[in-house]
Protein backbone atom coordinates (compact mmCIF):
# COMPACT_ATOMS: atom_id res chain seq x y z
CA UNK A 1 0.00 0.00 0.00
CA UNK A 2 2.59 1.99 0.84
CA UNK A 3 4.52 2.07 -2.63
CA UNK A 4 1.31 2.56 -4.65
CA UNK A 5 0.24 5.73 -2.74
CA UNK A 6 3.73 7.32 -2.73
CA UNK A 7 4.05 6.50 -6.37
CA UNK A 8 0.21 8.29 -6.80
CA UNK A 9 1.07 10.96 -4.51
CA UNK A 10 5.13 11.98 -5.90
CA UNK A 11 3.07 11.82 -9.78
CA UNK A 12 0.76 14.43 -8.85
CA UNK A 13 3.24 16.37 -6.47
CA UNK A 14 5.27 19.21 -8.23
CA UNK A 15 7.47 18.83 -4.97
CA UNK A 16 8.34 14.85 -5.16
CA UNK A 17 10.93 14.77 -2.78
CA UNK A 18 8.78 16.03 0.34
CA UNK A 19 6.00 13.52 -0.20
CA UNK A 20 6.29 10.82 2.74
CA UNK A 21 4.48 7.89 3.00
CA UNK A 22 4.29 5.87 7.04
CA UNK A 23 1.85 3.24 7.66
CA UNK A 24 0.26 2.44 11.59
CA UNK A 25 -1.41 -1.06 12.25
CA UNK A 26 -4.60 -0.27 14.27
CA UNK A 27 -5.35 -3.58 14.74
CA UNK A 28 -4.51 -6.76 12.89
CA UNK A 29 -5.30 -6.40 9.25
CA UNK A 30 -6.34 -2.77 9.98
CA UNK A 31 -4.01 -0.16 8.62
CA UNK A 32 -3.41 3.62 8.86
CA UNK A 33 -1.72 5.38 6.42
CA UNK A 34 -0.15 9.09 6.73
CA UNK A 35 0.34 10.99 3.71
CA UNK A 36 2.45 13.90 4.22
CA UNK A 37 2.63 16.64 1.21
CA UNK A 38 4.44 19.95 0.84
CA UNK A 39 1.67 22.90 1.34
CA UNK A 40 1.93 23.60 -1.92
CA UNK A 41 0.75 20.21 -3.38
CA UNK A 42 -2.23 20.21 -1.20
CA UNK A 43 -4.43 21.21 -3.90
CA UNK A 44 -2.69 18.84 -6.11
CA UNK A 45 -3.50 16.15 -3.99
CA UNK A 46 -6.47 16.40 -3.17
CA UNK A 47 -8.03 17.95 -5.98
CA UNK A 48 -11.05 19.40 -7.41
CA UNK A 49 -13.64 18.43 -5.11
CA UNK A 50 -12.05 15.82 -3.54
CA UNK A 51 -11.43 13.84 -6.56
CA UNK A 52 -7.90 13.00 -6.82
CA UNK A 53 -7.86 11.46 -3.19
CA UNK A 54 -10.75 10.01 -3.54
CA UNK A 55 -9.00 8.12 -6.56
CA UNK A 56 -6.38 7.36 -4.29
CA UNK A 57 -8.27 6.06 -1.48
CA UNK A 58 -10.19 3.80 -3.84
CA UNK A 59 -7.34 2.27 -5.59
CA UNK A 60 -5.61 1.95 -2.14
CA UNK A 61 -8.76 0.19 -0.84
CA UNK A 62 -8.74 -2.46 -3.99
CA UNK A 63 -5.29 -3.14 -3.72
CA UNK A 64 -5.65 -3.64 0.18
CA UNK A 65 -9.34 -5.70 -0.39
CA UNK A 66 -7.35 -8.29 -2.33
CA UNK A 67 -4.89 -8.63 0.49
CA UNK A 68 -7.63 -8.98 3.17
CA UNK A 69 -6.61 -6.20 4.60
CA UNK A 70 -8.54 -2.50 5.75
CA UNK A 71 -6.52 0.30 5.37
CA UNK A 72 -7.39 3.81 5.49
CA UNK A 73 -5.71 7.07 4.27
CA UNK A 74 -5.13 10.24 6.23
CA UNK A 75 -3.68 13.59 4.60
CA UNK A 76 -1.13 15.79 6.33
CA UNK A 77 0.16 19.16 4.88
CA UNK A 78 3.20 19.88 7.29
CA UNK A 79 2.33 23.84 7.40
CA UNK A 80 5.02 24.52 9.90
CA UNK A 81 7.62 24.16 7.06
CA UNK A 82 9.66 27.46 6.10
CA UNK A 83 9.30 28.07 2.44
Amino acid sequence: MLELVRFLATSLSSHPTDVEVTETELQPGRKEILLKVNPDDLCAVIGKNGRAIRAIRVLMGVAAAKKGLNCQLKVDADLDQDS
